[in-house]
């Protein structure tokens, strides 16, 4: 199990805790994982709350569930989709031009 939620009845995330994960795509081979590693407390604090829910660390895992690699990206990105006919990963941002990246995997 890579991340086990504390669930309870009153909320589904308190301001201490880490978003976690904020957008996932998959190849054969491989899990990509966008992480956000903020706590939903940073979050709100930046007054950008969709700027603050992007992430430029992308966890890759095998189909396993063992972790492979951790990239750090050129740029923040808010969601990510893998392409398998060009085996690469795009990437959609939110800065000033609405900018998008792809990567060769």
């Amino acid at each position: 199990v890579l991340y086990s939620p504390n669930i309870r009845n009153d909320a589904a995330i308190t301001p201490k805790e880490h978003v976690g994960v904020r957008s996932i795509a998959v190849s054969d081979k491989h899990i990509y994982a966008l992480y956000v590693g903020r706590t939903l407390e940073e979050i709100l604090r930046g007054g950008k709350q969709l700027e603050g829910i992007s992430s430029s660390q992308l966890l890759v895992f095998d189909w396993e569930g063992k972790p492979v690699r951790l990239l750090e990206l050129d740029r923040e990105l808010f969601s990510i989709a893998y392409d398998a006919k060009a085996d690469c990963l795009y990437g959609i941002g939110l800065d000033d031009d609405a900018a998008y990246a792809i990567y060769r995997i």
